[in-house]
């Protein structure tokens, strides 16, 4: 099968995207993968090199409106790889720009090949009123929606009237192993700040000012500039700053994990829990909001601990129980890789290609068997 990923890499979504598309070209699929940012071709695996195939994102700043998923040049793009490959499938990974690019792309080109479309959730557009109208007129252009949880999926029937079929992803367990035990002093935690959100990071500080009262303790706090200049106005507003290791993110995630006690996750209305689950993989166990996602990858006293969103005092308990009680953190450790196992690529990787080998206008094979065991968000 010949298919084309087209994916501006709005958002962290770029090495997840990555991952389905080394799946299926180790499945034996011609890929096309189409990003702004895609890794040296000397850096994918050997096995995928003669089925994946890299094509930066061609960009047009005179039409593309500052972005480059709706200029002409990446219309002309997908059009011309979608003719030139004979693709049978097109799935985007941006809901607004590069679904419409997509879709018209195939307009122009008279095919009559599927586009699919998987909503990340964090798309800022996603859940805006003002937006709405458009999100679910573009949505309506999709053949197939996916999201990558049940939340997501309910929030999309919910508040866009799409339904979504949930295609989860997986943890590279490549990349994330579990790392060393670090030392009892000080706690070290760890906080994505994302891309420029200040409540989560407001509430992970106030989390800070609350176990150094008792602890010493270290804030690694990752993020984009935008989000590390706020956070380190905030910590300093709260006299932590001394406290917090502010570190630029970047595509080697998993060094994030190093050296750290636990994670903090208190964004609301998780998407996709995937910081969570490459932590999990890593051993570190979770302090998480019991909101969203959290609640499909997490089960609270296994592997980490759910509390109420905006706790922090909670929060701040619940770190401070778990520093002290070394063999619950312990058991906690293990129960994190654990269930992360859960998440492998050859339990959740069916999902995907049998998404595939169902769509419309496919001289497909036989969809692959579902795994015996339930999937994680079924137990």
């Amino acid at each position: 099968m010949q298919v084309l990923i087209l994916n501006p890499n709005v958002g962290g979504n770029a090495p997840v995207v990555r991952l389905w598309a080394v799946h299926l070209a180790r499945q034996g699929h011609q890929v096309h993968l189409v990003t702004n940012h895609h890794p040296n071709p000397h850096q994918l695996p050997v096995d995928v090199r003669e089925n994946l195939h890299l094509h930066p994102l061609e960009v047009d700043e005179d039409h593309g409106a500052g972005n480059p998923a709706l200029s002409f040049s990446t219309l002309h793009q997908v059009a011309t790889l979608t003719l030139e490959h004979d693709v049978q499938v097109v799935h985007t990974h941006d809901v607004l720009l590069s679904t419409q690019a997509a879709v018209q792309a195939r307009k122009l080109t008279g095919q009559a090949h599927p586009v699919v479309v998987t909503v990340h959730g964090s798309e800022p557009q996603l859940m805006d009123p003002r937006h709405l109208p458009v999100v679910r007129d573009v949505l309506g252009m999709a053949d197939h929606v996916t999201a990558r949880s049940r939340f997501l999926a309910c929030t999309l029937a919910q508040h866009v009237g799409r339904t979504a079929q949930v295609t989860p992803s997986w943890v590279d367990l490549q990349r994330f192993t579990p790392q060393a035990l670090p030392p009892e002093e000080p706690v070290t935690l760890l906080h994505f700040a994302g891309v420029s959100s200040k409540a989560r990071s407001v509430d992970a500080l106030l989390v800070l000012q609350r176990v150094l009262e008792q602890r010493s303790a270290i804030l690694r706090m990752v993020g984009q500039p935008a989000a590390l200049q706020l956070c380190e106005d905030l910590a300093r507003s709260l006299g932590v700053l001394p406290q917090v290791n502010l570190v630029h993110g970047t595509q080697l995630q998993e060094r994030h994990f190093q050296g750290v006690h636990l994670q903090l996750l208190t964004r609301e209305g998780e998407a996709h829990g995937q910081y969570l689950l490459d932590g999990l993989a890593c051993g570190v166990p979770a302090v998480a909001s019991r909101s969203g996602a959290h609640l499909e990858v997490l089960h609270h006293g296994q592997g980490g601990v759910l509390v109420p969103t905006g706790d922090v005092q909670q929060m701040a308990g619940a770190v401070l129980n778990l520093m002290e009680d070394r063999r619950t953190y312990q058991q906690l450790r293990a129960q994190a890789v654990q269930r992360s196992l859960h998440y492998a690529e050859d339990r959740l990787g069916f999902l995907y290609r049998r998404l595939l080998y169902h769509l419309p206008h496919l001289d497909h094979p036989a969809a692959p068997e579902s795994p015996r065991a339930p999937l994680p968000w079924m137990k």
